[in-house]
């Protein structure tokens, strides 16, 4: 088990299954080999649950959050009398907030210029 703190998130998609919710989401770390860029990972199927769940109902597409808590497993499990390894690891975050990340900032002082503006 990974456990994860201040990491920071972007949120695509939020489903209530009635006591968790699934989240597709995003993270990203800056390229050690490469300052300027950042390393992507998408996460599917990510479950938020407990405080995490109760705070999701109002999250949207883009929204940045920093999860408080979570964490990364791909433990075994019986299935059949046999142990069985997931296929792919099961996210879990039991609380986050909403971001104050620089990169967050940039996005809402981002305004669409006026048309009249436009230089074509």
């Amino acid at each position: 088990m990974i456990w994860f703190e201040k990491q920071y998130a972007t949120i695509w998609k939020v489903e209530d299954k009635g006591n968790y919710s699934s989240v597709r989401m995003s993270t990203s770390r800056k390229d050690k080999k490469n300052e300027d860029a950042y390393l992507n990972s998408n996460w599917s199927f990510v479950r938020f649950v407990g405080k995490a769940h109760e705070k999701a109902t109002g999250l949207g597409a883009k929204t940045r959050i920093t999860i408080n808590k979570g964490g990364l497993t791909k433990e075994s499990y019986m299935k059949d009398g046999e142990k069985v390894y997931p296929k792919e690891p099961s996210f879990v975050v039991f609380d986050f907030d909403l971001s104050d990340s620089p990169q967050q900032k940039e996005e809402e002082d981002f305004q669409q210029p006026d048309e009249g503006d436009m230089p074509f």
